[in-house]
């Protein structure tokens, strides 16, 4: 094997070696997980797929873990991505756009303190920006940690849940409240529509 082929062995390594790590740090805190072979399906809806972590209890069922390399004014960075995948046989190819964000609100714009979170995008009628915004258990998981992303994949049939990268080494685990927070997130997601929406 030449230079570069022992390199690209030593990324593969280390990027198991995250994957694995991950997987254990997630079994640590009580949560049954299995890493799943490569190759499924779930890894194509975003890029950089490492690996997809399968949840057999819940609302979410499957976690992808994701390293993306991009171009910054400095030259390259990573960022590691942590995708929360939760099925919706529901969601269609006719799914109109749904995207949902968290917004933490400040005292002071910018600099200040953190005192509020609210939930704001598109929901297409579907009740689950006012389901989220009702949770105040939602609010301080998320208020101390960092904004959370939700997106509807009609053609995937699933949502799923995220967070922007810290550009950090590794796939962070999420604290018990944190995962808490995001399978509640996951069952308003799954919570019945009202009639008329039929994608």
């Amino acid at each position: 094997m030449g230079f570069f082929g022992k390199v690209r062995e030593a990324f593969r390594r280390e990027e198991h070696d995250k994957t694995t790590s991950f997987y254990t740090d997630l079994q640590s805190l009580g949560i049954s997980a299995q890493i799943l072979p490569r190759g499924r399906p779930e890894e194509s809806i975003r890029q950089g797929s490492k690996g997809l972590v399968d949840i057999p209890e819940g609302p979410i069922r499957w976690i992808n873990l994701r390293r993306v390399t991009s171009h910054s004014g400095s030259g390259l960075v990573t960022g590691y991505f942590i995708d929360y995948g939760v099925p919706d046989l529901r969601l269609g190819p006719n799914s109109p756009k749904l995207l949902i964000k968290s917004v933490r609100i400040k005292n002071i714009p910018l600099l200040g303190e953190i005192v509020d979170l609210r939930w704001k995008g598109k929901d297409a009628g579907l009740g689950i920006i006012g389901r989220l915004n009702s949770d105040t258990s939602l609010k301080r998981p998320i208020m101390i940690s960092h904004d959370v992303y939700i997106q509807g994949y009609g053609t995937h049939r699933c949502w799923i849940i995220s967070m922007p990268s810290d550009w950090s080494t590794r796939w962070d685990i999420p604290s018990r409240d944190l995962w808490n927070c995001y399978q509640g997130i996951a069952r308003h997601l799954l919570a019945e529509w009202p009639t008329q929406h039929k994608f």
